[in-house]
């Protein structure tokens, strides 16, 4: 029996829906506001990051960008990413904003912050290493 997600898990889920627009929400006529399904938009990949295999050479890339991107902004590595959030990139690989939602440690601020760049990274390792 696989364990229950965490209460963390389903939230990251339900972002992860809303930022892949298969969750909208809606204003129901009497003001209450809703979630509804799109069910034209893509489903990112949702899943607890437990037990996939951290690709190693995209790991390492991972780290460099996060060096270089913490000099940037003037602040320590970890504020940019924690090495366990870059290590379930490494396994996972998400191809989405979505999917990238659905990340442990990746909420709507570094979503928008380093989103585009994370993917672009995650995009130019090819998946053998």
């Amino acid at each position: 029996m696989s364990p229950a997600a965490s209460d963390a898990e389903v939230g990251r889920w339900v972002r992860a829906l809303e930022a892949s627009g298969a969750l909208v929400e809606r204003t129901t006529p009497d003001g209450f506001v809703v979630l509804h399904a799109n069910v034209d938009a893509p489903l990112p990949q949702l899943g607890t990051g437990r037990g996939a295999p951290v690709d190693a050479t995209l790991a390492a890339e991972l780290r460099a960008w996060r060096t270089r991107r913490a000099r940037e902004d003037a602040v320590p590595a970890y504020v940019v990413l924690h090495d366990a959030t870059l290590d379930e990139l490494a396994a996972r690989r998400p191809r989405s904003q979505g999917e990238l939602a659905a990340v442990k440690g990746f909420g709507p601020t570094k979503l928008e912050r380093y989103g585009v760049e994370i993917l672009a990274a995650l995009s130019a390792v090819p998946e053998d290493g």
